[in-house]
């Protein structure tokens, strides 16, 4: 069953309360997880839902660093690509 993070942020829904085998995303990484390892600068952008604060974020590191956070956000759900 995938969780739909934003669904479950609107409506107050802690994902850490979800057992994490519901909880993981797309690519079959946990939400939570991914989102405790990102840099401060990401978890304040994905807070806020600031498009362009990620954007930011993500320039000011490595592209190497961009592209693995980036990756591990898709296959956690918590970026859908498109």
């Amino acid at each position: 069953k995938e969780i739909d993070e934003e669904r479950a942020m609107e409506e107050g829904v802690d994902l850490a309360d979800i057992p994490r085998e519901d909880r993981l995303g797309p690519g079959g990484l946990d939400p939570v997880e991914v989102f405790d390892s990102l840099p401060a600068s990401m978890q304040e952008a994905f807070e806020s839902r600031n498009t362009d604060q990620l954007k930011k974020a993500l320039m000011e590191m490595s592209p190497e660093d961009a592209e693995r956070h980036l990756k591990r956000c898709v296959d956690s759900g918590l970026w859908n690509e498109g």
